[in-house]
């Protein structure tokens, strides 16, 4: 993909990520390594940052979270094609309630940094589609292929507009040879 393209975000939202996705409970979610995988294939020079709190005076706290003294979250910032996103996400267990601050682990914190990871690669654009329950993007017709389905019968015609995103000016002469 070519760094200096004006919207990348269009690019990578056309990345099918459907079939990695995994299930938890009845949530769909992209795991951490493929998101993180797809967006570097995309961009060799993204990062993904953690980022600590710090202590009054600036200095950088042990602890991979921020505390309002109650629950927890962590904050990520994730860069590509030269734009930063910074994401936050709460300290959750298994079924997405918060975990009060007594109670979170070490395994909490890590498991909420590679979600909020994932998170802000998609909002990069590349498995976003796990959040709007979307399936992967058609791809686009081809040329060739358009020649193919003209020679071909009304049924393979009308299967093309279920499998592929159809140009405007293809559809409407698929429309208009084969009478739909």
């Amino acid at each position: 993909m070519n760094k200096q393209k004006s919207n990348y975000y269009q690019e990578l939202r056309k990345i099918p990520t459907r079939k990695h996705f995994q299930k938890k409970g009845n949530l769909d979610y992209l795991p951490w390594s493929i998101a993180y995988d797809l967006l570097l294939k995309a961009d060799s020079t993204a990062t993904c940052k953690t980022i600590k709190p710090t202590d009054n005076e600036g200095n950088e706290l042990e602890r991979l979270y921020f505390t309002d003294g109650r629950t927890c979250h962590v904050e990520v910032i994730v860069t590509a094609f030269d734009k930063s996103i910074h994401e936050t996400l709460p300290i959750m267990d298994n079924r997405n309630n918060p975990i009060t601050l007594e109670k979170v682990t070490s395994r909490d914190a890590y498991d909420a940094i590679q979600r909020c990871k994932v998170k802000a690669i998609a909002l990069h654009g590349i498995g976003l589609n796990a959040w709007t329950n979307e399936g992967d993007p058609l791809p686009v017709l081809t040329d060739e292929q358009f020649d193919h389905v003209m020679k071909g019968t009304k049924k393979q015609a009308e299967t093309v507009f279920t499998r592929f995103e159809v140009r405007p000016e293809h559809k409407e002469q698929i429309k208009n040879k084969f009478k739909f």
